[in-house]
C-alpha cells in the first residue's frame, strides 16, 4: 500500500506497473504508472551494441579496421533480431555486407543476395538493412539492383531483319540459309543470326552464393 492512501489496487502488465489508490478525505482516486523494463536485449545484441558504441565519435563510416569485429558480432547477433529473417536471410550470408555505417543508434549496410542468379539474370538484389540495436531490430528499407556481368551488345533488331529479307528476296547466300536446290525455298539457321550469348563476362568472379 503506497504511504499517505487507504487503499490502492496494483495492476501488471508485461510492460506497465500501474497502482491506483483512494485518499481517505476526499476519496479521489490517483493512478501511479510506473515504466518497467520493456524490452530485454540477448547479451549478443549488447555485444555489438557496446562495441558500436565506443567507436569515436566522427567513425560514421565503419572502417576496414573495424570491419571484421562489426561483421563478427552481427553474425552472431543476427538470429536475435527481430525481422533478421526478411527475404530469408540467414547469418552465413552477413560476412557479404557493404558500406556499413553507423548512426547511433543504427548500422545501416547493403547486402547483396544472388537467387535472381541462379534463374539466368546477370542481375543481383541489393537489400539496404537498419539495424536497431536499442530495439534490437532489423529491416530492410530499401531494394536495388546490381549488374553483376556485362551486358552484351544490343542487337539492332531491324537492320538485321531487313539483311535477311534482302539477301532472300534477291536469292543471295547467307550464313544462317541452306537454299534448296532450285533456291524455291530456305531454311534459315536462327543461331546464326541471334548468338547465343553464354560467352558474358562476370565483373567479380568472387562473387558466389
Amino acid at each position: 500500500m503506497m504511504r499517505g492512501y487507504e487503499t490502492c489496487r496494483n495492476y501488471h502488465t508485461s510492460k506497465l506497473s500501474i497502482s491506483r489508490c483512494r485518499s481517505g478525505n476526499s476519496q479521489t482516486h490517483f493512478t501511479v504508472i510506473q515504466v518497467g523494463n520493456m524490452k530485454t536485449i540477448h547479451r549478443s545484441i549488447q555485444a555489438l551494441s557496446n562495441f558500436l558504441k565506443d567507436l569515436p565519435a566522427n567513425e560514421r563510416m565503419i572502417t576496414e579496421n573495424s570491419r571484421p569485429k562489426v561483421l563478427e558480432l552481427l553474425q552472431e547477433c543476427w538470429p536475435h533480431l527481430s525481422g533478421s529473417d526478411e527475404h530469408n536471410t540467414r547469418s552465413d550470408k552477413i560476412y557479404r555486407a557493404e558500406n556499413l555505417r553507423w548512426m547511433p543508434p543504427i548500422l545501416y549496410f547493403e547486402l547483396e543476395r544472388h537467387g535472381a542468379t541462379v534463374n539466368g539474370s546477370s542481375r543481383a538484389d541489393v537489400h539496404h538493412w537498419e539495424i536497431d540495436v536499442d530495439d534490437g531490430t532489423a529491416q530492410v528499407v530499401k531494394e536495388g539492383r546490381r549488374q553483376l556481368t556485362k551486358m552484351a551488345p544490343r542487337m539492332d533488331v531491324r537492320a538485321k531483319a531487313k539483311e535477311i529479307a534482302d539477301a532472300i528476296l534477291n536469292g543471295r547466300e547467307h550464313p544462317s540459309f541452306n537454299w534448296d536446290n532450285n533456291q524455291e525455298w530456305v531454311v534459315i539457321t536462327i543461331s546464326e543470326i541471334i548468338p547465343n550469348q553464354q560467352h558474358c563476362v562476370d565483373t567479380n568472379p568472387r562473387r558466389a552464393d
